[in-house]
């Protein structure tokens, strides 16, 4: 009897999962029909870069504005920045970024750059695999993705078990071509019907050689978003 009830568990289980590819369809038409009206989004942002290498540490603080245009990459205004705790001459337009950037190499664009809007992640994406799971305290669904793009190797996003499925989390990562490894994991609020950046966490990670001794540097960023508007 035990067994029988056990199997009757499993089998209603099995049959409330739904298909990964559903749900991504899903929150791919409810992203189109809140954003059919959209033509901007500008949000603030806060980042925190910590730099650790065979050289020391180095910390870089920015507050930002970023604009989002749909179809486009995000671009973003720097107003202020603190390198080491000393605060950074400003230039105007993106100068002032490419500045920022250019003392922690190429991985230093990559993990500061502004998330892409999700609707890009997902556009063409297939699922591999659905799971039950949790995210801060709301039921979800797991969905690993099985072609995420040109930027991540793997990657997988936590949906809300709901007929209009929300984007609760995505996290991605892929090896570069110069070596080391680079991941994103990102955490969204749902703003006028759209799934938008709220705190991401980047970070490269890759070995160097010196003076025959081998050491590991990272990068890793932490940035938060608020002040939304939605155009």
């Amino acid at each position: 009897m035990r067994l029988l009830l056990l199997l009757l568990l499993l089998a209603s289980a099995a049959a409330a999962q739904p298909n990964g590819d559903d749900l991504l369809n899903a929150w791919r038409a409810s992203w189109r029909s809140a954003s059919a009206d959209v033509n901007a989004i500008t949000v603030g942002e806060a980042m925190d870069v910590r730099f650790e290498g065979p050289r020391g540490d180095s910390r870089i603080e920015a507050n930002s504005t970023v604009r989002y245009d749909l179809g486009s990459a995000p671009r973003r205004e720097v107003r202020d920045a603190r390198v080491n705790g000393v605060q950074a001459r400003q230039e105007r337009g993106p100068r002032f970024e490419r500045r920022l950037v250019r003392a922690l190499g190429p991985p230093g664009r990559e993990v500061m750059s502004p998330p892409a809007l999700p609707n890009q992640l997902l556009r063409s994406a297939r699922a591999r695999r659905v799971a039950a799971d949790r995210v801060d305290g709301v039921s979800a669904w797991r969905v690993t993705l099985d072609n995420p793009g040109p930027v991540f190797a793997e990657a997988t996003v936590w949906l809300t078990r709901s007929t209009t499925p929300r984007l609760l989390r995505a996290r991605g990562e892929g090896t570069r071509p110069r070596g080391g490894r680079f991941t994103r994991d990102v955490r969204y609020v749902r703003l006028s019907g759209l799934d938008l950046p709220l705190r991401v966490e980047s970070t490269f990670v890759t070995r160097q050689r010196r003076r025959l001794r081998s050491y590991v540097v990272s990068l890793r960023a932490e940035t938060s978003y608020d002040d939304f508007v939605v155009r």
